[in-house]
């Protein structure tokens, strides 16, 4: 198990190195040993990964409805499940009433998705 403090080490580069590695070093020693870059380069990453989430399944649910094959509820409710535990998280952490509003509205959302799926999959079981 890990301990829950990190150690900091506190020795400084070598003398050779750059004015930019010892700033680095020394911001990374202050944050806890946290690099706040890399912290900033997750969390695009995540949106990015929603909206390829979201125009992924903008084209399958046009496809599917094109073809006759009605909506699929499940995708809606896995694209948008990734906002509602983002809103949650955001929620729990900075206890904003707008985080609360839309965490109440994705959680009531991914619901009714869900909901819808499995219906759509219990009437389609039950018809054949």
């Amino acid at each position: 198990m890990l301990p829950k403090t990190k150690k900091v080490i506190t020795t400084a580069p070598p003398v050779f190195c750059s004015v930019a590695s010892h700033k680095l070093f020394y911001s990374t020693a202050e944050n806890r040993n946290e690099d706040i870059y890399e912290e900033e380069i997750l969390k695009q990453t995540s949106t990015g990964a929603v909206i390829v989430m979201m125009i992924l399944a903008t084209i399958f649910a046009a496809v599917q409805i094109f073809v006759g094959g009605g909506i699929n509820w499940g995708i809606w409710s896995l694209v948008f499940s990734a906002n509602m535990i983002t809103f949650w998280m955001k929620y729990i952490k900075l206890h904003r009433k707008h985080e609360l509003v839309m965490t109440i509205a994705y959680t009531i959302f991914v619901s009714v998705c869900s909901v819808g799926h499995i219906y759509n999959l219990i009437v389609s079981s039950a018809t054949l």
